[in-house]
């Protein structure tokens, strides 16, 4: 358990707070951290649980009286823990990432907010927040609320939770358009957790969505987990974020991908929860996307679709690529706007064309890698197990066809020479663009500044 480092922004001291171990749990104390101390006071007024569903939520008003309150606070809980037994799990979680079932939290969260916003009319201005399940609970229940009661809404700031697009229906998803909720509903994910990057490769998402900054690359089931608060970066009272870069998309839509077949096959084949959480492990712990294709490929053999991972893993790898091929474009480029020798200028040029080369190269060589390494590991691996066999006195082999498709690697091998084809032709075009804004740089300046 890893806990924030600055308390200075309000909902993550607040969706924290909700948690009991916690240094300010709103169970433990009625003290606040000291960044909190120049800010306005809250108060806890109720803590509202249910056991059979697992919910707890805090609601806090500006006065100590609630009669005379203007503004409230609404803390949701998320899940402590892995533990396919508790009903924050068996009755949330787990149908949201099989089935996109909706949270039944979420209608504990409707009908006490719906009870509450009635009895106290004076409160204009509501504010949410949570962590974790708790994402999923406050936009499920925001998504039921009527246009009048909408418009007490200030803001609901979300942490660390996937997008609950599919699991909404469409009368819930109109709802949040049309009564403004959608732009009032924003989340902080970190790139690195499990839970941040569920659905995030959907071009339609609810509310506004912001990458933190991280101070590490830990992973969601590490000690200090990206899925926990440690990992935010506060600077007077604002979270720092990144840019949504093409890298940063595409390592998202890489991660979706893999986790998104990782539920399929889970659903399909009915893991127990001590499995599927050695999976989850390992999985995390690979740092890179060919290690966790490579594991999943021993673990579920053919019943995974490679072809869908390859195409998101070479999407991330090219991303990183480009990146660092534009970089080195652009230094080149500002060489040809300083230069007014036309044979540097080719030179240059040529520099770009061979930088282009072997980056088209390397595309290949990896996408080569990831496939001969994955079948050498997968050879080896069969070859074990038959020798294990075969001492033990079975007559039973594993045959290496079931385990990896020579056909897909083929189909695999194809779509990537049809890219390479298609990415060199772009970039020999962005070449071509280069050189030509050079030459009408030079020849502007050779006719527009002539001495008299």
């Amino acid at each position: 358990m890893a806990n924030l480092t600055d308390y200075s922004n309000t909902d993550l001291y607040m969706a924290e707070s909700s948690y009991t171990s916690r240094p300010y749990s709103f169970d433990k104390t009625n003290k606040r951290p000291p960044a909190q101390a120049q800010k306005s006071q809250w108060y806890k007024q109720e803590k509202i649980t249910d056991n059979k569903t697992g919910y707890t939520a805090y609601f806090l008003t500006n006065n100590q009286n609630p009669n005379l309150a203007t503004q409230a606070y609404y803390v949701v809980r998320g899940s402590d823990a892995f533990d396919a037994q508790n009903p924050d799990w068996t009755g949330n979680n787990i149908p949201f990432a099989l089935a996109d079932k909706q949270v039944k939290q979420s209608k504990n969260f409707i009908k006490d907010v719906q009870t509450k916003m009635s009895r106290y009319t004076n409160i204009t201005a509501w504010n949410f927040t949570g962590h974790s399940l708790a994402t999923m609970v406050v936009t499920t229940g925001l998504s039921n609320l009527s246009q009048d009661q909408a418009t007490k809404v200030q803001a609901a700031t979300l942490f660390n939770g996937p997008d609950v697009t599919n699991s909404l229906n469409v009368h819930q998803l109109n709802n949040l358009k049309d009564s403004g909720l959608n732009d009032k509903i924003t989340y902080y994910l970190n790139p690195d957790d499990m839970v941040s990057v569920l659905n995030r490769s959907q071009s339609e998402q609810i509310g506004h969505v912001n990458w933190i900054d991280t101070k590490s690359d830990y992973g969601t089931m590490d000690i200090a987990s990206s899925h926990d608060f440690y990992e935010y970066q506060v600077v007077n009272g604002k979270i720092k974020t990144v840019e949504n870069s093409l890298e940063l998309k595409t390592y998202i839509y890489a991660q979706d991908a893999l986790y998104q077949q990782l539920i399929n096959h889970v659903g399909n084949l009915k893991l127990s929860p001590k499995k599927v959480k050695k999976i989850i492990e390992t999985l995390d712990g690979e740092k890179y996307v060919s290690g966790k294709i490579n594991y999943l490929v021993k673990e579920f053999g053919n019943k995974i679709d490679i072809h869908l991972f390859l195409k998101f893993y070479m999407r991330y790898k090219d991303a990183k690529e480009m990146i660092g091929l534009s970089n080195r474009i652009n230094s080149l480029t500002l060489q040809l706007e300083h230069s007014d020798d036309i044979k540097l200028s080719e030179i240059l040029v040529s520099k770009i064309e061979q930088y282009i080369g072997n980056f088209l190269d390397k595309i290949t060589f990896d996408t080569e890698m990831i496939h001969v390494n994955t079948r050498n590991k997968l050879q080896k691996l069969i070859n074990e197990a038959n020798m294990e066999l075969s001492i033990a006195g079975s007559t039973t082999q594993f045959d290496y066809r079931y385990f990896y498709s020579e056909p897909q690697e083929k189909i695999n091998q194809n779509s990537v020479s049809v890219y390479k084809k298609d990415m060199e032709q772009t970039l020999h075009i962005l070449t071509n663009h280069v050189f030509e804004i050079y030459k009408i740089d030079v020849n502007y300046a050779n006719n527009s500044f002539k001495p008299d």
